[in-house]
């Protein structure tokens, strides 16, 4: 025994008191509460705006002697927790936090839980991640088809529709306005975190630039998507005018009566065609 005090008087205990303060003091030392986390952060990955990401589970460990005391658990951020931790965890025994993130704009968002207790290091700190992205996103935006002859079909572009959410997107109409056209795969409905394609193709009725929009309406808070669609007619041909008679002039720009009857006709001429 006077050696273990004598131990402890090493370690800083200033007064080398009789066996019994030695064998309390030694029981306080042995008893020191500590504690484990299964793990020190989450990440949740991409989660739709307006929407919760389903739970991660987060283990807490008494792994000291005595049980452990937690005074409260808190969240930080765009995180929620529930436990059935309670008061305390007895030794050697655990409980769990679940955790999770409900974002409220798109983008990166961090946080954190702390489990304020009466182990050393307290509080217990676990790091959170996470995105928000938009519930329902059209992907591209804007599709310009260029020049396309008049009364012919482009060539498609494929849209993507994604659906972030956790449930299944309800799709009542999909439609396309003006010169364009489109098929798409989706149906009436899209599983949750799946996507679906919409082929766009633009056959123009006339002439010079057209435009549109495709629009899709859903159940998505964010509904409709659109995207604007862009294209321009281009003539088949040259255009052409006959003078009639033959032997008929008249200068460039001037403008005079003529005694003859002139009628104008126009004719297709192939591009290509040397005919001006």
């Amino acid at each position: 025994m006077r050696k273990l005090r004598q131990a402890l008087c090493i370690l800083g205990v200033k007064r080398c008191a009789p066996a019994t303060f030695v064998v309390a003091t030694l029981a306080a030392l042995c008893s020191a509460q500590t504690v484990s986390l299964s793990t020190a952060s989450v990440t949740f990955g991409n989660i739709a705006v307006g929407s919760t990401s389903a739970g991660s589970i987060v283990t807490v460990t008494n792994t000291g002697t005595t049980a452990l005391s937690i005074s409260s658990i808190v969240t930080a951020g765009n995180f929620a927790q529930s436990n059935n931790c309670g008061n305390g965890v007895k030794a050697a025994a655990h409980c769990t936090i679940t955790i999770t993130f409900s974002p409220s704009v798109a983008g990166a968002s961090s946080g954190s839980v702390a489990v304020n207790d009466n182990a050393a290091g307290t509080p217990q700190t676990i790091a959170l991640v996470g995105t928000g992205v938009v519930p329902v996103k059209l992907s591209p935006v804007t599709l310009s088809f260029g020049n396309t002859p008049m009364g012919t079909t482009s060539a498609p572009i494929v849209v993507t529709l994604s659906n972030n959410l956790t449930t299944s997107l309800t799709i009542p109409s999909i439609t396309a306005t003006g010169d364009f056209a489109q098929t798409n795969t989706c149906g009436s409905a899209v599983a949750g975190n799946k996507t679906c394609t919409i082929t766009v193709t633009f056959t123009p009725t006339v002439g010079g630039p057209r435009s549109g929009t495709l629009t899709v309406t859903d159940s998505a808070a964010n509904s409709p998507q659109i995207a604007s669609l862009a294209g321009s007619g281009a003539a088949t041909g040259a255009l052409a005018v006959a003078v009639s008679p033959p032997n008929a002039s008249a200068q460039a720009g001037a403008t005079h009566p003529s005694p003859y009857p002139v009628t104008q006709s126009a004719s297709v001429c192939p591009f290509g065609n040397d005919q001006k």
